[in-house]
């Protein structure tokens, strides 16, 4: 019989606060995704954001690849940039789509900022990758 308050029998100790970063940075990699596939959704004179597809699984794969690794190995840098990526390409989605979406109608404000935005974060993305690829698989130079 278990005393009152006592974690029911199989449960571990909580997740440490590096885990819950981790998969909170993924959901709001995956919300910001929906919304960003949202938006392409409701403007489609804008025409298409170039990268969309490619971000979307992008997004998905690497951002849910780096919440587990990170959960798991929090002191691990490969996992924290699949996060980075993930987060930062889903950024790039929305102020990407937001950009092209203010190019069609000229009444929606910083379309230009937005596009640089996108733009920065793709090129950051990418620095990121070139990161992983430096560090995999020990997380060291």
């Amino acid at each position: 019989m278990e005393a009152a308050g006592a974690a029911p029998a199989g449960a571990g100790p909580p997740p440490p606060a590096a885990a819950r970063l981790a998969w909170a940075a993924l959901g709001c990699s995956l919300l910001l995704v929906v919304a960003g596939v949202g938006l392409r959704a409701l403007g489609p004179r804008a025409g298409a954001y170039p990268f969309w597809g490619e971000v979307v699984v992008i997004v998905v794969v690497l951002g849910t690849l780096g919440a587990l690794v990170a959960a798991r190995r929090p002191g691990h840098p490969v996992g924290w940039l699949f996060v980075g990526i993930g987060l930062a390409g889903s950024v790039q989605l929305v102020a990407g789509v937001y950009a092209m979406a203010a190019r069609a109608d000229r009444t929606l404000p910083a379309g230009a900022v937005a596009a640089v935005v996108a733009e920065a974060l793709r090129i950051l993305g990418l620095g990121m990758l070139l990161a992983v690829m430096l560090l995999f698989p020990t997380g060291r130079l």
